[in-house]
């Protein structure tokens, strides 16, 4: 007849197939853990909305500061020399169909090439 050997004798042959089983739950474990999931969520997104309030506010104060150095600078406006108040002057004093297109002043190359 065919005996059990010694060595096998307090084994569990079946004791593979019962670790990789997944534990049942009461209903009760099962809502709390859901609770406790739930608060670590909740605690996660204060911490982010909390995180976001900070950014934002260091955004604003940086924006505030900016306006009030741009706000420092005053537009001045550019010196105008005497050809260019002559050339406005002369372009307002003659009507749209006298006025010809008068630019900076050009040499005698220019002016050759003119004619």
């Amino acid at each position: 007849m065919v005996s059990t050997r010694p060595s096998n004798a307090s084994k569990k042959i079946a004791q593979v197939v019962i670790d990789t089983q997944q534990n049942r739950r009461t209903s009760a474990q099962v809502q709390e853990d859901n609770a406790h999931l739930q608060r670590e969520k909740q605690e996660q997104e204060a911490k982010t909305h909390k995180g976001i309030a900070k950014v934002a506010a260091v955004q604003d104060k940086l924006a505030v500061q900016e306006q009030k150095a741009t706000a420092a600078r005053k537009p001045r406006p550019r010196p105008v020399g005497k050809t260019a108040a002559a050339t406005t002057a002369t372009k307002m004093a003659l009507p749209p169909s006298q006025a010809k297109a008068t630019g900076p002043k050009k040499g005698a190359a220019a002016k050759a090439a003119e004619a």
